[in-house]
């Protein structure tokens, strides 16, 4: 199946699992075999203390026969620098639920830049 384009303004603006009542519905528990939801909603609430300012806009989809791959792109302040980087999620659906979900995107690297910021900022 061909990947298909964005909607305009698809953007995933500070999503917290706490504040999004609606996630809930769509994740079955399987999904989250080796963790708790409140262990993801609280990681998710860490990760939005150091970068309040993270986007995540997604940029194409494609369905295949039992998921849905989604490209985005993050970006967030870092010491008063811009930074974005990208990624992929699968999420693979049983019926109309998420069953798994898996994200790629280049970790290292994103940590490598960040330290550098950090490094310039600390340095200035």
């Amino acid at each position: 199946m061909r990947p298909q384009p964005a909607p305009r303004r698809a953007g995933i603006a500070r999503q917290r699992g706490a504040e999004r009542p609606e996630l809930a519905a769509v994740v079955h528990m399987d999904a989250v075999r080796d963790f708790m939801r409140d262990h993801v909603v609280e990681h998710f609430r860490r990760v939005l203390q150091q970068l309040p300012d993270l986007r995540i806009e997604v940029e194409r989809w494609a369905p295949t026969e039992n998921a849905v791959m989604v490209e985005w792109r993050a970006s967030a302040t870092v010491a008063g620098q811009p930074l974005s980087w990208t990624g992929v999620d699968r999420f693979c659906l049983e019926g109309d639920r998420m069953i798994e979900g898996r994200v790629y995107w280049d970790t290292r690297g994103l940590a490598e830049r960040i330290a550098a910021i950090a490094g310039q900022a600390a340095v200035s």
